[in-house]
């Protein structure tokens, strides 16, 4: 004997847990940027190699401006406690300064909320 209730429960919970599962994908090409003039690894001189690398003054630079961001944006989050709210303050400040601060959202709360929440 079958119990056709707890069955029933069981295909409901799973078609519930199916309609919120969905993956779409953009009509448009990606843009794809090509380099021109890049000589080949192969052909490049040692000095030439090292050239494409950042310098330490690049990377402190980068930190640096890191660093500005986040206060920046700690500044504008305050008061902020949803994420609705969280994503359309980083689009605004992307906008303004015309700057990508993806991966920098980890850094604007100082550990009161755990990283999973923001996600």
């Amino acid at each position: 004997n079958v119990d056709r209730g707890s069955k029933s429960a069981t295909t409901q919970k799973q078609s519930k847990n199916n309609k919120r599962r969905r993956v779409s994908f953009s009509n448009t090409a990606p843009t794809i940027h090509h380099i021109q003039n890049l000589p080949k690894v192969s052909s490049m001189t040692l000095e030439q190699k090292s050239l494409q690398w950042l310098s330490p003054n690049d990377l402190e630079q980068i930190k640096s401006s890191a660093q500005t961001t986040i206060q920046h944006m700690r500044i504008l989050a305050r008061g902020i406690h949803d994420m609705a709210n969280f994503r359309k303050m980083m689009k605004t400040l992307e906008e303004e300064t015309d700057d990508s601060i993806r991966g920098l959202e980890h850094r604007v709360f100082r550990r009161k909320q755990t990283r999973k929440s923001l996600i």
